[in-house]
């Protein structure tokens, strides 16, 4: 309910690059949000994962396929780091997964991380080509096995910056 207050939402076929887990660990990870929203469990019928090991610009022709035949419409690729194929400092690895990103021509989601200082982890490009970018800052609860997280919006190309909100879980 707080959720489509504030944005719609509707289902819609996914598709879930890995570069850092296992199927069985985000299988898990998925099976517990549609718990703890209280969906139907049917987590394969829209859902589909493909373990990447390989920078996204070397997956673009495969990936424009699954997704014209699956007719993905979410991208979300875990994450920038592995996905881009070499050192995110150094913009010859992020400009062509940015460009990767663009051939796909469907909404995606990249999982990247923060530096020590609390920015994004590598070259200005990651900040300078996202169209929008969100922080998400957490802690756990161990009494109430709660999850406090935060939601600030750091960029945003064609609107005005949504204000910062919080979700327990």
């Amino acid at each position: 309910p707080v959720l489509d207050s504030m944005f719609a939402v509707e289902p819609a076929t996914v598709l879930y690059l890995d570069y850092e887990a296992s199927a069985d660990e985000i299988y898990g990870r998925l099976r517990d949000i549609y718990t703890g929203l209280d969906f139907p469990d049917n987590i394969g019928s829209n859902f589909l994962y493909r373990y990447c090991a390989q920078p996204l610009s070397a997956e673009v022709e495969e990936l424009q396929r699954i997704i014209a035949v699956k007719q993905v419409e979410l991208l979300i690729i875990d994450s920038l780091g592995l996905a881009c194929g070499g050192e995110p400092e150094k913009s010859e690895f992020v400009l062509p997964y940015f460009m990767a990103l663009r051939a796909l021509r469907t909404t995606s989601l990249t999982i990247h991380h923060q530096n020590k200082e609390g920015g994004l982890y590598g070259s200005v490009y990651i900040f300078n080509m996202a169209r929008n970018i969100w922080e998400i800052r957490s802690t756990f609860d161990t009494n109430t096995a709660t999850l406090h997280a935060g939601l600030f919006n750091r960029k945003s190309n064609n609107k005005a910056l949504h204000a910062p909100f919080g979700l327990d879980v």
